[in-house]
Formats: structure tokens, sequence, C-alpha cells
């Protein structure tokens, strides 16, 4: 099959690389052209919009920055809907809310396409890897077919179901990550507050009922005052924001969703949009006052 990919973001990019190495013809799409001249010294072909991707390919693969822009690049004009061929999969990679794809469904399946939501989990090191988990949602026979395509970027594939399925359960993902993250940043400025020991503390965490993914994966860079983004902190806060919006159309409440939030937009606020998510406890030392140990300072 040949594939087009367009985005080619800090995750967008090195999945297109590696499909590239798994041997795909692939023609790629960014507002960004650095990013398309990078990829095309890698063996890619470049189109000048996203109906010529969907022009000359059996699958195109999206990831995307939020849902405006996903449904503009579907839809638009020189959008994928208008060049895609009767048979082909739209993949779409970004993280949105369901309904976003929801809503692409019955205009996709007017051109004779499919559509599946395929969100992914593992950040930037797991696009380099090629080790991303994948929550794909929609038409299992389309599903089945793409799931080639989707073992060469990701180690983890799961199918839930129907279409938004994938984005549901990535969406809940990201609220339980982001809220854990926050509860931990908190935790450490507590314990900064009281001069507990940092480093036997976070030993003790790491081996206790205290020990979480936010802890694993955060501590080192905090130690060693590493912010520089696995995850970008605006972006967390781009999707707590569509958690939010997926719990109000299905009259959940989200008090510790909402509540998180909170310090991710403080510190958006305070300059750190562009760090990483560990970058919260930078805009809570600055209100409090205080300076969570580093390997630095010893």
């Amino acid at each position: 099959m040949k594939l087009g990919f367009i985005g080619l973001g800090n995750m967008g990019g090195p999945m297109a690389a590696n499909l590239l190495k798994a041997g795909y013809d692939v023609t790629v799409y960014d507002v960004n052209e650095k990013s398309v001249e990078n990829l095309t010294k890698q063996g890619a072909k470049a189109a000048f919009n996203p109906k010529g991707v969907a022009e000359g390919v059996d699958v195109i693969l999206l990831s995307l920055p939020n849902p405006a822009i996903v449904t503009q690049v579907v839809t638009g004009i020189n959008g994928v809907l208008e060049g895609i061929k009767k048979g082909s999969v739209i993949l779409d990679l970004s993280t949105v809310t369901p309904n976003t794809i929801i809503k692409l469904v019955p205009q996709v399946e007017a051109k004779g396409a499919k559509i599946l939501d395929a969100p992914v989990s593992g950040g930037v090191p797991g696009a380099i890897a090629g080790k991303l988990t994948i929550m794909v949602g929609g038409d299992q026979e389309t599903f089945e077919k793409c799931q080639p395509i989707l073992e060469a970027i990701g180690k983890n594939i799961y199918y839930l179901g129907e279409v938004g399925s994938g984005l549901t359960v990535k969406l809940i993902n990201q609220f339980l990550f982001a809220a854990n993250l926050a509860a931990l940043v908190e935790a450490f400025s507590l314990a900064a507050k009281v001069g507990i020991d940092a480093e036997k503390m976070v030993e003790i965490l790491l081996k206790s009922s205290g020990s979480s993914y936010a802890l694993n994966t955060r501590h080192e860079k905090i130690a060693n005052n590493n912010f520089e983004p696995g995850f970008q902190i605006e972006l967390m806060l781009k999707d707590l924001s569509l958690v939010s919006a997926m719990a109000h159309e299905n009259d959940i409440p989200l008090q510790i969703g909402d509540s998180a939030a909170q310090l991710y937009r403080l510190a958006k606020r305070r300059g750190y949009g562009k760090k990483d998510v560990a970058g919260i406890l930078l805009a809570m030392e600055e209100v409090l006052n205080i300076k969570f140990p580093r390997k630095e300072n010893e």
C-alpha cells in the first residue's frame, strides 16, 4: 500500500520516518516546509497540499494538533476529501474529541472511503523508537487492513470497537496522567517546603504505593533540571480541555481533572508552555517561593 502522512511535527515526523524505514512508499505534507524537506531527504515524496497527498495513496495518516485543524485538513479547500480515492482509508493518529471523528464519518463514507481514530501514547521517545501504544476505533476489517502499518510505528496496538473508542480511551489516559503528575508536583512542593531529602524520598516512593508512571518517567528529568519536552505542557492543557469537553457532553463531573488543569494553565501563563509537562513544578516553585532539590544544586 502507498501511504500519505500529513502533520510532520514532533510526533508525526518520527512516525513518518519509521514508515519509510519499514519500506513503505510515503507521500508527505506539512505547513512547515523544513519538516517536509527533512522527510524527503529520507526518501519520502512531497505533496503541495492534503488533496495532493490523498490523490496518490491508499491510506492517509494524520498527526495534527487539534480538532479544528483535523476537520479543515479533511474537509477544507484542497483537503483530503477532494483527492481521496474509493477504498482508501484515513487513519487519524491525532488526539481530538471522539465527536470530531464521528462527525467526519458520513462525509468520508460518501466518498467510498473509511476513517479510523488511532490516537497514540508514548510521547516523542516512543514515536522515535517506534514503540507507541495505539488505540483504534472504527470498522474492524479496515483496522485489520491497516494493522501492519500501525505495527511499523507502534508496539502495543489495541482495537477497541466503533469509531471514537480509541480517542475515548486516549483522553481518559491523558486525564489520569495529567492528574497524577499534578499530584506528584504538589507532593514534591510539600517535601521541598519541609526540607525532606528529595533523593531518598524518590527512592522510597518508587518502591511504595505512591509510585506511578508519572514518577517513573519524570523524576530523573526533574532531578537533572531537564525540562526539554517529551510532551509539552501546552499540549497536555489542550488534551485536558478535550477531556473536559467529553465529560461535559456526557454529564460526567470531572472535578479532579478540571482542578489539575489549573496547574498546567498556571505554568503556561508563566511562560512554560513549551516545556515538558514536568515543568509544572517550575510554576509551583515560583508561586510558593521554594526550590525542589536538583542534582546540579548538590
